[in-house]
């Protein structure tokens, strides 16, 4: 059965990501749009994968064959974007074809209801529901029922409100210049246009369609920005900005050539948020993200809120209430006054804004951030583990914790999403399953990268043993 994981059905192309399956889905997705409403209509939008424009015709002729009136994107749109459509557009909801950064054989189908968010699991449950309830194909879409599909530009109220929401006045006067790294992805041509708009002096790469991503993951992790890095260096720029396959995520590179974590980036922009824009609210994080979040928000009064992991569960908070920052540490964060889902582009120009304000460089705002909070070392382990014995040993975790791990007392269980042993000195560990695959994720963080080492090798001895 097609199922949804944490951020929508991702598949391998030719495989499981077929026309057939992507109809299915499809058809499953329209049972449930029209089951809100008795007109509904729909927004589409993929990402530069291969087949990208083909699968996203497939879904609109679908959509329209079922009744559904589909609204298509002209071209490659990142994901805030379509979000943001599905809300100017006051549509029932979006659909999102993307894996993310899933290597480039993949694609994906991501489900966007009508707050412009991500999915949450009631709702991807009754999706799932139709998939199982139906037989056979998605209907054929007849000349007639074609009408109901309109292909238009779906960016213009996103880029209106990006640029009113960023002090472009402050970028501007500070002559920022910035490497920017689209990564082959949707944000190739939004990405550098923002930027430019916004003021910022932007030399680009990798900006051309390339359904391979340049052979690796269209992933911004550290390893994915050494050309970033060498063009921030060698041409003296203040900063490097990368983003994912469909732009949710971000990477930074700061002006001497370090890499800021999704979890450093997180915690300077609530800092950016709450010291340069006086914003107020909460902030919410994933259980497995930084407690430098924590750090920051208790200096300024700031109330911290602990979700599982995966960005519905931070959207479904900023749904609630007013939300400072929601961020995660795999790399996706919105803010207050913006769209419950993640955004990169967002995330890239807020950093450029924050230079501009404080008049300092990226490196000396981390490096000042260090001196205040301290240092927070972390990692994600990823190892395999039988998938039948996952339960007991979650169970083990929480009901008989170790009362020592690595030197450090056990002070603590939480059980929010897998099992986190807090641990004495502000350390801490999350074992968690993958969800799709054998292993179990472990992810740790210390206050000093000895600490952090010795937690690395006692979680490795405690699940083998």
């Amino acid at each position: 059965m097609l199922k949804f994981g944490t951020d929508g059905w991702r598949a391998i192309i030719a495989e499981e990501f077929t026309f057939h399956n992507l109809r299915l889905v499809t058809r499953a997705v329209a049972d449930y749009l029209k089951s809100k409403t008795d007109a509904p209509t729909v927004v589409i939008g993929y990402d530069n994968r291969f087949m990208g424009a083909e699968y996203a015709a497939a879904v609109a002729e679908t959509m329209a064959a079922c009744g559904v009136r589909a609204i298509l994107g002209d071209q490659a749109y990142p994901t805030p974007v379509v979000a943001y459509a599905v809300r100017e557009f006051k549509a029932t909801g979006g659909v999102m074809l993307t894996a993310s950064h899933n290597p480039y054989y993949y694609n994906g189908f991501k489900f966007i209801p009508d707050y412009a968010g991500p999915a949450t699991g009631e709702i991807t449950s009754a999706i799932e529901r139709n998939i199982a309830s139906l037989t056979g194909g998605a209907p054929a879409p007849r000349a007639e029922e074609r009408v109901d599909i309109a292909i238009t530009t779906l960016d213009s109220a996103y880029r209106v409100h990006l640029l009113d929401f960023i002090d472009t006045k402050s970028i501007r006067a500070a002559k920022i210049s910035a490497g920017i790294d689209p990564y082959y992805g949707a944000g190739l041509n939004l990405m550098p246009a923002l930027a430019r708009e916004a003021g910022l002096a932007a030399t680009v790469i990798h900006d051309s369609i390339d359904p391979l991503f340049g052979g690796t993951l269209p992933d911004p992790s550290e390893a994915n920005l050494t050309e970033l890095r060498s063009l921030v260096k060698e041409n003296g720029l203040d900063m490097g900005l990368a983003l994912d396959g469909d732009a949710d995520r971000f990477g930074v590179i700061t002006s001497d050539g370090r890499y800021l974590t999704p979890n450093q980036v997180v915690a300077i922009i609530l800092l950016h948020m709450v010291k340069n824009r006086g914003a107020q609210g909460a902030a919410v994080r994933t259980v497995a993200t930084t407690h430098l979040i924590d750090a920051v928000a208790a200096a300024y009064n700031i109330e911290v809120v602990e979700t599982p992991v995966g960005f519905k569960y931070v959207g479904a908070v900023m749904r609630q209430r007013s939300v400072i920052i929601g961020g995660e540490e795999s790399g996706g964060l919105s803010v207050l006054g913006h769209i419950p889902e993640k955004d990169g582009l967002l995330a890239n120009l807020l950093l450029a804004e924050m230079v501009a304000r404080e008049g300092r460089s990226l490196a000396d705002i981390w490096d000042g951030i260090r001196a205040d909070f301290g240092d927070y070392f972390n990692t994600r382990l990823d190892i395999e583990y039988p998938q039948t014995k996952m339960a007991a040993l979650l169970k083990g975790l929480a009901s008989a914790p170790p009362k020592v791990l690595a030197g450090l007392n056990v002070t603590g269980v939480n059980r929010t999403d897998g099992v986190k042993l807090l641990l004495a000195g502000d350390a801490w560990l999350l074992v968690r399953p993958s969800g799709t695959e054998p292993l179990i994720r472990a992810y740790i963080e210390a206050k000093s990268h000895k600490k952090l080492i010795a937690l690395e090798s006692a979680v490795r001895e405690m699940l083998q043993k």
